[in-house]
């Protein structure tokens, strides 16, 4: 029947580290039977490709856990055919950006040797150039990414002003230093509500008291008496739709202390990253705290100050 491979040389990529494979169709392959005989074998095992042959469609299945290149035999009815399969696990450089307005970043992407094509979920608010050159326009939030086949790789971009800019990398520079509650006013000391009230003291915002940082409790009480309250909170809806800014605010409540709705600490959130994309090329979000790892609250009030 002549039987030939659709292909011989395949370059595939690994996508932000999720494993993919690659068909290759039989050209005028007959209908293939249980009794159909199929093995292969591999040059290299640092792979861990696995082969399997699609009877019913006619083609060859193979999917890898790594990335590098390989020469895959396969014998089919005892006829041989011979594959070449290299693979490249592409990265980018950031999957999450602060920037003030009018700030640019660059994107990268590493193990991708060809073409590449930018694009932004929201232009207004980050623009990207063709060589991966965003600038931020106005105060928003955005997932710039490229598309490698039929995959998509970004970095989620939050535009904030010169201001808010300055309170964010202020928290995260106080997280640096040692957790104390008795010593949570002194420099290189903090806690939960210090690091916020320090960090907003960096442009005069004091949440009622220019001289001492308020308890979480407090500092939630005067923002919700100003309407400072982001409806929803810390929902999956606000979080995929990008409706909170760094800088806000998330309060864990519940405990029975005798304060303003329970609300035991404060944490500071300084934005998203693009961890992924779904099967609709939607943009996976997760999210970052000044002083806990990322993705650790979920479903608490949120306030802007």
């Amino acid at each position: 029947a002549n039987v030939k491979l659709g292909q011989t040389d395949i370059t595939s990529y690994m996508v932000g580290g999720e494993f993919l494979g690659v068909e290759i169709p039989l050209i005028n392959c007959p209908q293939l039977n249980e009794y159909t005989s199929f093995s292969y074998t591999c040059s290299n095992d640092g792979l861990y490709a696995t082969c399997e042959l699609d009877k019913i469609n006619r083609k060859i299945n193979i999917k890898y856990a790594s990335q590098g290149k390989t020469l895959i035999t396969f014998i089919i009815n005892n006829m041989t055919y011979v594959f070449n399969l290299t693979v490249y696990d592409v990265s980018i450089n950031k999957i999450s950006s602060v920037l003030a307005k009018k700030k640019t970043t660059k994107l990268k992407l590493n193990g991708y040797q060809g073409n590449i094509t930018w694009k932004s979920t929201k232009k207004s608010v980050a623009k990207v150039s063709k060589k991966g050159t965003v600038t931020a326009k106005k105060v928003g939030n955005a997932v710039v990414y490229a598309t490698i086949g039929n995959k998509r790789i970004g970095c989620a971009v939050s535009v904030v002003t010169a201001k808010l800019k300055k309170v964010v990398n202020k928290a995260k520079k106080i997280a640096k230093g040692t957790y104390s509650q008795p010593k949570r006013m002194q420099s290189g000391y903090y806690d939960c509500s210090s690091l916020v009230w320090k960090s907003y003291k960096t442009i005069k915002k004091y949440f009622g008291d220019k001289h001492y940082a308020p308890v979480a409790a407090n500092i939630a009480k005067y923002l919700f008496s100003k309407k400072k309250r982001i409806k929803g909170g810390l929902s999956k809806k606000n979080i995929s739709k990008m409706k909170l800014r760094p800088g806000d605010l998330m309060f864990e409540t519940g405990a029975k202390n005798g304060r303003y709705k329970g609300i035991y600490h404060v944490e500071m959130f300084v934005g998203y990253q693009c961890e992924g994309f779904d099967s609709q090329g939607n943009p996976v979000l997760g999210t970052l705290w000044a002083a806990r790892s990322p993705n650790y609250y979920y479903g608490n009030p949120i306030g802007r100050p």
